[in-house]
């Protein structure tokens, strides 16, 4: 069968906001949801607190499709996905990972950029 990423419950994260993250076991996972409009300018950054965690991004619009992953777009294993444009207007989630067993804290920053 297709991936089940989804298992959790995911958390809430508004533009112009950093909230901190852990991850707690290899191949853990925390999912967080935004709500978008189409033609949005987003960028999503994943940042280490820990140095043990190699910071792995994913984006799913609002049907649940794979629109954008980064794993070091962000410099210093860190990640970072910059969309140009959303597609569609939608509830987006985020999923956050550690690449490989990799894990650790974190900290995730929603921006919409030209505000």
């Amino acid at each position: 069968g297709g991936r089940r990423i989804i298992k959790k419950k995911p958390q809430a994260i508004a533009y112009g906001e950093t909230i901190a993250g852990s991850l707690n076991k290899p191949s853990g996972y925390e999912l967080w949801y935004f709500t978008g409009a189409t033609g949005e300018v987003v960028t999503i950054t994943m940042i280490r607190t820990d140095e043990n965690l190699d910071p792995y991004l994913y984006l799913l619009g609002p049907s649940g499709e794979e629109i954008a992953s980064n794993d070091d777009g962000a410099g210093d294993l860190n990640s970072l996905i910059s969309l140009s444009s959303l597609p569609q207007s939608g509830t987006y989630t985020i999923v956050a990972r550690g690449y490989g067993s990799s894990f650790g804290s974190y900290e995730l920053t929603l921006q919409l950029e030209g505000e």
